[in-house]
């Protein structure tokens, strides 16, 4: 049985996207990183579950070679939300998964090379640069590397 607060805040999501990558932007072969962000999100949320979609269009063509997710949720009861990353290719990457029981708030960035995720007793829950939460192959985003970084990524974020 799982017990759920059912009064909560109101949502503040603010998701960016790093890529890493080669290709034709800015010259052929040239390694490069590029950011991109939705801009931010609020959502107010009641007592039921929702969900929202973080859209950002990536306008330049290159080959991936790292992704890292930076993300600033104000949000009561960490443990509610679930992130997944969605590449324009179409595949997605589960970065944080009902993880800091009643712990309030995230700002961090996830990357393969982040350090293990930790919840923090203060605010925020998740902070830093932090590795996916599950060492499962499914939740490492290493395997959106090689993709064409250019299209619509989405980031859903569910409570």
């Amino acid at each position: 049985m799982s017990l759920r607060r059912c009064s909560r805040l109101a949502l503040l999501v603010v998701p960016a996207l790093v890529l890493l990558g080669v290709g034709p932007v800015p010259a052929a072969s040239a390694a490069y990183t590029r950011s991109y962000s939705s801009g931010t999100v609020n959502v107010a949320f009641g007592s039921m579950q929702a969900v929202i979609n973080g859209v950002i269009t990536v306008p330049s063509h290159g080959t991936i070679t790292d992704v890292n997710v930076s993300v600033v949720i104000n949000h009561t009861w960490v443990q509610d939300i679930d992130l997944t990353v969605v590449s324009a290719a179409g595949k997605g990457v589960v970065l944080l998964q009902n993880d800091c029981s009643n712990q309030d708030n995230i700002n961090a960035t996830f990357d393969d090379e982040g350090a293990a995720l930790e919840c923090s007793q203060t605010p925020p829950a998740i902070s830093g640069n932090v590795a996916p939460d599950n060492s499962a192959t499914y939740h490492h985003l290493s395997v959106l590397d090689g993709e064409d970084m250019a299209g619509t990524w989405i980031l859903i974020v569910s409570d």
